[in-house]
């Protein structure tokens, strides 16, 4: 899935830790703002689905925030912020499945488990020596 660039506002800004001058001089750090509530090509419960799910990426205005300082060009990093978007989007449209509660073990299954227990036992009570056998 694929967000069309008219979507999404980038901002420069310099990169934080190491990397000498050239991190004091070049901003290629690109933070990368989505505008949840502007998005046209999102249903309502895709809204509010990436609302809860990206809670702390998402600020007042209510637009997802996304950083990428990994490369050193701002270009590469524009191409990454992009890429984390989508994919953080993309899961956002997935509908969760509906679950089916969980019935339990039928009787069957109890009974096939209590005679094999009751094997067991039989099987490890044949091993014990009794008194007789040591004198």
């Amino acid at each position: 899935f694929r967000i069309p660039e008219k979507f999404i506002k980038y901002k420069a800004i310099r990169s934080s830790g190491p990397g000498g001058q050239n991190v004091n001089k070049v901003s290629t750090c690109v933070e990368a703002r989505f505008d949840i509530g502007g998005a046209t090509f999102l249903n309502e419960d895709a809204k509010k689905r990436l609302l809860t799910q990206q809670s702390n990426r998402v600020n007042k205005k209510g637009e997802l925030v996304i950083q990428a300082q990994e490369e050193r060009t701002q270009d590469r990093n524009k191409v990454i912020a992009k890429e984390r978007i989508d994919q953080i989007v993309a899961h956002a449209m997935v509908e969760p499945k509906e679950r089916d509660m969980w019935q339990g073990v039928g009787e069957v299954t109890k009974l096939r488990r209590k005679d094999m227990k009751q094997h067991r036992k039989q099987v490890k009570s044949n091993r014990k020596m009794s008194k007789s056998d040591y004198f």
